[in-house]
């Protein structure tokens, strides 16, 4: 039998360094962060209202306000995030954001999908009413007894 013996290990100034920077961008990445800006139409450059702003591969998500503003928090950033923004007639569009720098104001220009444009939709249908009226009825129901 070998009786273990306590083993005793110096760490460099350097290493207690690297350990406290590690410490500390773990902390970094637990604090939530708020990446906020405007979603901009190519053609006039006016806010697009009802955007839809989603970061990739998770359920987070928000959408613009009247003047194509946003606000989006996420309680656990990645180390870099990616928003998809998206919108019915122009081509979605994919940002790359590090939550630790730029996260504010962010502008986001979207331009038309032109092979959507170039497609066609048809949408159609047609409701028929019937009203019954007591006189009507009454002949619908005289009609059931009569011999053809």
């Amino acid at each position: 039998m070998k009786k273990a013996g306590a083993q005793t290990t110096t760490v460099t100034p350097q290493e207690e360094v690297i350990k406290q920077n590690k410490t500390k961008l773990h902390k970094e990445i637990e604090t939530p962060i708020t990446i906020s800006g405007v979603v901009l139409d190519e053609a006039d450059s006016l806010g697009l209202p009802g955007v839809n702003i989603v970061r990739k591969g998770f359920a987070d998500g928000t959408v613009t306000d009247a003047n194509g503003r946003f606000e989006l928090t996420i309680e656990h950033p990645q180390a870099s995030e990616t928003l998809v923004v998206s919108f019915i007639g122009l081509k979605t569009v994919e940002v790359a954001v590090n939550p630790f720098q730029h996260t504010r104001n962010l502008k986001i220009v979207m331009h038309p999908d032109v092979e959507m444009l170039l497609g066609e939709i048809v949408v159609g249908g047609a409701v028929s009413v019937r009203r019954y009226s007591p006189r009507g009825l009454w002949w619908k129901f005289k009609g059931l007894f009569r011999r053809y």
